[in-house]
């Protein structure tokens, strides 16, 4: 079976042109050419979906692990996230009877009055109220997510690596 992203010649252009990515060249030092597959895709295709991608949101993952390795029910149990869950994440946190969700941002969107605040088992959402704000970005983020990261370490390799002042600048 032929895949996507290695037969079609309009995608694989997109991402020479988009990460500078040349096949044996070993600009990465040995890390693996990671890219958005979405927005990618998107960027070709002229469309916002966000259906474009294999990456399952956090709560799913958590959700597939548990039931794939868990073996338990986890209603009435509490999800830990960072923004409030999207509509597809709420209405599987929902499903599965989570009691109690604990957020720092809201998300946008009807997640919180159409999905989590009707029916009868509504969870409790909870603003999270330990380190928010830039101090929870000190301390639990990366200075940026590593697909983000990857220009600027190409770019690094082209020239000279950044300083710790550089890195601050970005934050």
């Amino acid at each position: 079976m032929l895949t996507y992203e290695r037969t079609n010649q309009e995608f694989r252009a997109k991402v020479v042109e988009t990460y500078d990515w040349r096949a044996g060249v070993d600009q990465f030092k040995g890390r693996n050419l990671s890219y958005c597959f979405k927005t990618a895709y998107n960027t070709i295709s002229d469309d916002g979906n966000q259906v474009h991608t294999r990456s399952l949101h956090a709560e799913e993952n958590a959700f597939l692990q548990i039931a794939k390795y868990g073996g338990q029910s986890i209603a009435g149990g509490y999800l830990f996230t960072t923004a409030s869950p999207c509509e597809l994440c709420a209405k599987k946190a929902y499903q599965l009877g989570i009691r109690k969700i604990f957020y720092i941002d809201p998300y946008p969107g009807i997640a919180i009055s159409h999905v989590l605040g009707s029916g009868t088992m509504k969870p409790d959402l909870q603003l999270f109220e330990g380190a928010i704000g830039s101090a929870y970005h000190d301390l639990y983020q990366p200075v940026m997510p590593y697909k983000d990261e990857l220009p600027r370490l190409i770019d690094a390799a082209k020239d000279k690596a950044p300083g710790v002042s550089d890195r601050r600048r970005l934050a």
